[in-house]
């Protein structure tokens, strides 16, 4: 087996995602995300715009559908939908400066900015239809992959949440106080309240 190290990150690593054989992302204490090619062994493009830790990342093969009729990208400028929109491959990271960004992986151009969460994001995952993010402060909130509008705001408990998953019918969530946690999209209103019932397992 081969190995080998690489470097370019200052600060921990909190994650990393392989792309098909060739390309690895990882993102960073260092407020960064990166795009390694593993033939050449080096960094080919570095995700800015972060300005505290990036905790987690996430990648589809297929373009995000962008907020309409007007979406902005970071620097709050309208931009143009078009055909090629609509092929390119995106990221999307989340940070402990409470906010998501959408990443366009190959120009590395910021398509969105997410903003709802009020301190930290510890832990983010999506699919077609939702997003979903945990936070520093307990609250979980699901979002629309299309709009990127907050579909359901639910509170855990008073501590961090730390890991969530995602299915088709259900989120999961792990958090600090040593629960995992269970709710699901069939009953709306168990997004909003309290999450379904814990069951025990033997020691």
């Amino acid at each position: 087996m081969t190995s080998f190290t690489l470097s370019g990150h200052t600060d921990w690593v909190n994650s990393v995602r392989l792309y098909g054989e060739n390309t690895l992302f990882s993102c960073s204490d260092d407020m960064l995300a990166k795009r390694w090619d593993l033939e050449q062994r080096r960094c080919v493009h570095t995700y800015s715009g972060h300005t505290h830790h990036v905790q987690s990342l996430h990648l589809s093969s297929r373009a995000p559908p962008l907020p309409r009729p007007s979406p902005r990208n970071a620097k709050g400028k309208s931009r143009v939908i078009n055909e090629e929109d609509e092929q390119r491959p995106f990221m999307i990271t989340g940070s402990l400066d409470s906010t998501m960004r959408v990443w366009d992986i190959e120009t590395g151009e910021c398509l969105n900015t997410i903003f709802g969460h009020v301190e930290g994001i510890w832990s983010m995952t999506f699919d077609s239809l939702r997003i979903v993010s945990g936070s520093n402060d307990g609250s979980v909130k699901v979002w629309d992959t299309s709009s990127h509008s907050c579909l359901h705001t639910f509170h855990t408990s008073s501590a961090a949440v730390n890991c969530v998953a995602l299915s088709d019918t259900r989120v999961v969530v792990g958090d600090n106080d040593g629960n995992v946690r269970i709710y699901d999209f069939r009953n709306t209103r168990s997004l909003d309240t309290k999450p379904l019932p814990n069951t025990s397992a033997a020691n």
